[in-house]
């Protein structure tokens, strides 16, 4: 996977997750210094492409978009250039905090704590949540972005603690009745940390005036969730699975050639970070177990040739028997440039041509099983 793929793929995976977790604790008195923040570009309307930053200039290709909240962030290029980027990635962690989003470097101990934990099986939700909001109490939140209606007393952060945790808070300006607010620290934390984390926390410190110029501003508007999936549907209309080798979880090739003995082959695309991906494995199996005779049932996993020990025990533990795929270099370009969400679910035809709808996302309030199977007994002949 290449490096800048890499990194915007974990950002938008800790933005997914941080918005579980909640904020701080409590309000604190917050002041607003001048900032130097004049002739501030402001977009007049929301658009997937084309956007300007703050300065006026195109808005970088990995740009995280709060679309509710009328803001979004670009990532700076100089942390795809480093050659440490994917320790920064590792520890660069995001929270989405009410109308604020706050960028946290983890302490190293924390975030190792926090893996452990998470890739735990046995694990509550509870105790995999306390442990990533462990990363924010103990970790250096180094920029955040945040909101309140133009002309209000409420103070900033109001049902958090992150506004006493940032040395500066400037006012960017005022834009369809939303003030705008950006907050950084300057210096780095004085004890506690280990070398590897000071280093990281210096790194995105010098980065602060790229991350001020990639700001992006815009009319704050609800999302269509609904559209989104259908964006994402039509995009992963793209795959083509016609010709391709990759191995399995056991080590075993694996060609186009799975599919030419069935009519159908629905192929489930899942990560090992996503928490429906998993809870939804024991109804694919059972949908397996009942498969007519011409169809088949696969797993594709994103993360697979990176993670596949955990691919392997999350398979293991939910019961699942049927085959599953790593995503390698190949398959990145066939299917992963095409997929934004997991879990998704696409039908293939005895070629590796896609047939049907594509499925976004898990479903709820279904019996999963009948589901799976109604689908794709539509598509058998």
């Amino acid at each position: 996977m290449k490096k800048k793929q890499l990194t915007a793929a974990l950002l938008v995976l800790a933005l997914a997750v941080g918005a579980l977790v909640g904020c701080g604790k409590k309000k604190e008195t917050i002041t607003i210094k001048d900032g130097e923040w004049k002739d501030v570009y402001f977009n007049e309307e929301y658009t997937e492409e084309g956007m300007k930053t703050v300065k006026g200039n195109e808005a970088p290709e990995a740009t995280l978009n709060m679309e509710e909240y009328g803001f979004g962030l670009g990532i700076p290029d100089r942390w795809n250039d480093w050659e440490h980027v994917d320790e920064l990635g590792n520890h660069l962690y995001l929270d989405y905090c009410g109308n604020a989003l706050v960028f946290c470097i983890g302490k190293s101990e924390t975030v190792q704590e926090f893996k452990e934990i998470n890739e735990d099986l046995n694990a509550s939700k509870e105790k995999k949540q306390e442990a990533y909001y462990k990363i924010f109490e103990t970790g250096f939140p180094f920029v955040a972005i945040t909101t309140r209606d133009a002309g209000s007393t409420e103070a900033l952060f109001a049902d958090s603690d992150y506004g006493n945790r940032f040395s500066s808070v400037e006012k960017v300006g005022t834009f369809g009745g939303k003030e705008y607010y950006f907050c950084y620290n300057e210096a780095l934390p004085t004890e506690g940390y280990s070398e590897t984390d000071l280093m990281l926390f210096q790194y995105v410190i010098d980065s602060m005036e790229e991350l001020k110029e990639n700001l992006v501003i815009f009319p704050a508007h609800a999302v269509d969730y609904e559209a989104q999936e259908q964006a994402a549907a039509d995009k992963a209309s793209a795959i083509n699975l016609s010709s391709f080798q990759t191995a399995d979880l056991n080590g075993n090739t694996v060609t186009q050639d799975i599919f030419k003995d069935y009519e159908v082959t629905m192929i489930n695309i899942w990560g090992t970070g996503c928490g429906p991906c998993r809870e939804e494995m024991p109804e694919l199996q059972a949908a397996f177990e009942q498969l007519p005779e011409n169809a088949n049932i696969i797993g594709l996993c994103v993360d697979g040739e990176e993670n596949g020990e955990l691919a392997a025990a999350i398979t293991e533990k939910t019961g699942v028997k049927f085959t599953q795929l790593v995503m390698n270099e190949q398959l990145l370009e066939l299917v992963g440039q095409y997929t934004i969400y997991t879990p998704t679910t696409i039908f293939v035809d005895s070629q590796g041509n896609l047939i049907g709808e594509v499925l976004i996302g898990a479903r709820s309030g279904v019996d999963l099983t009948e589901y799976y199977l109604e689908n794709i007994n539509a598509l058998l002949k």
